[in-house]
């Protein structure tokens, strides 16, 4: 897996656009478990919440499409805790999965909420639903932990990264 480059989905060209959302459309639940008209309409519904954040994420060498993630306030009844997220959406597409690009992925956004915590200067707690093992497996490696009492959701806090000691 080489380097990602991320766009935000709202940035994106009016082709890059059109091509992400042929291949949102074009998902099946029993190949991608997601169901493409209905997590297109959500990422529509998401797109138009100011500070709901969706990326879309490229291969850096040849620009391919790999996937995509975004940061929420509301996952349908998940809600976000005070200052934090919920991560949703975490895609990739068929022909990248098994090559790290998941976790290529979640690095990436690893980094984003990291860097959100330092801005806030607080640590940034975030929510999950997930069900898929290998998804669940993924995410467990980035610190993300069941919630008791609350089947299939995953938290995970972000603390703002130390700064370097003056040198």
């Amino acid at each position: 897996m080489g380097d990602l480059i991320a766009r935000r989905l709202d940035e994106l060209t009016a082709d890059a656009h059109a091509a992400f959302f042929a291949w949102i459309e074009g998902m099946s639940a029993g190949q991608d478990r997601e169901d493409g008209p209905a997590f297109a309409a959500w990422l529509r519904e998401h797109g138009a919440i100011p500070g709901d954040a969706t990326w879309v994420f490229y291969d850096a060498a040849s620009g391919a499409l790999l996937g995509t993630a975004s940061l929420i306030r509301r996952d349908r009844t998940l809600l976000a805790p005070v200052g934090g997220w919920v991560l949703g959406g975490v895609n990739v597409v068929a022909a990248a999965r098994g090559q790290g690009v998941g976790a290529a992925i979640m690095r990436w956004i690893d980094g984003e909420l990291r860097r959100r915590a330092a801005a806030q200067g607080r640590p940034v707690r975030v929510l999950l639903q997930a069900d898929n093992p290998v998804a669940v497996h993924l995410y467990a490696g980035f610190g993300y932990r069941p919630v008791e009492g609350i089947s299939g959701v995953y938290a995970a806090n972000y603390a703002p990264e130390p700064h370097a000691a003056p040198g």
